[in-house]
């Protein structure tokens, strides 16, 4: 099942007619639509009203290791680096009232640009105080309850620029940039759904010794090591050569984190 989560009505009117998804007239505080392969929750407006919102309904789902979580919504971008329409994989989300940055696992291809995301409680209109790339008023809290039901490679975070913090946008093109955006959403969701989680796939001794070495030598925060240990789990069932990858690194030497995020930067862009 692919669970996907809007802010808005008119975020999830395209989604809607796009995957001729039907109401669930069995949940009466939130409005969901679903079909066999999708379901769509509107959680209304704000980090802490869309995360109660997204946890209402989560908790009341059977959520597998190979379901999909996205948010998708537009957002404003604090320069021009983006263009309007663009569909951005975001890396990095923020939330800006706690000051706190969360990290999804990025270890499957996409065709997106990429960017970080800043949540704020309220409209922003002014990208001087903002430290990432984009804004929304959902993400990090979305963030934060999904991970509660789903493991980090299971969660995406898709937003589409609509304004660049100058404007308020109107619901006509809220609804056309997000049904734009579906059909190159929708095949990268085909090619993701076919990854599945092998039960018994496990690393090897060496290949466990040799994660655990790089760990160590390279020093990579908690984060950092579970993103490393989900993408190579994802290359071996790709059929990579895991040592293979890994014995490139055996005499590093590490002077600052640049060092640390440059190795699995590198082991990201491995094909």
């Amino acid at each position: 099942m692919i669970y996907i989560s809007v802010a808005l009505g008119i975020e999830a009117k395209p989604i809607i007619k796009y995957f001729n998804l039907k109401r669930d007239n069995s949940i009466k505080k939130l409005q969901v639509f679903k079909n066999e392969r999708v379901t769509l929750i509107i959680t209304g407006v704000g980090i802490l009203k869309s995360a109660i919102a997204l946890t209402y309904i989560l908790s009341q789902s059977e959520i597998d290791e190979d379901d999909i979580f996205l948010n998708i919504g537009i957002c404003g971008a604090k320069s021009e680096k983006y263009s309007i329409g663009d569909i951005v994989l975001c890396n990095k989300i923020i939330n800006s009232e706690l000051e706190k940055s969360y990290y999804p696992d990025m270890v499957f291809n996409h065709s997106f640009k990429e960017g970080s995301l800043e949540s704020f409680n309220i409209p922003v209109y002014c990208g001087d105080e903002v430290v990432g790339d984009l804004v929304d008023m959902e993400g990090a809290g979305l963030f934060e309850a999904t991970t509660y039901f789903f493991q980090s490679y299971q969660l995406n975070f898709i937003k589409i620029v609509s304004d660049y913090l100058d404007r308020e946008v109107e619901q006509n093109q809220v609804e056309e940039l997000i049904l734009k955006s579906l059909p190159q959403i929708d095949s990268w969701l085909i090619e993701r759904e076919k990854f599945k989680v092998e039960k018994e796939i496990d690393f090897s001794l060496e290949e466990k010794y040799l994660i655990e070495e790089l760990i160590k030598k390279a020093r990579f925060t908690a984060t950092m090591e579970n993103e490393l240990k989900n993408l190579l789990l994802y290359y071996k069932l790709q059929g990579k050569n895991i040592n293979g990858i890994l014995e490139k690194y055996r005499d590093i030497e590490i002077k600052d984190k640049r060092d640390s995020k440059k190795i699995l930067e590198e082991i990201k862009e491995i094909r």
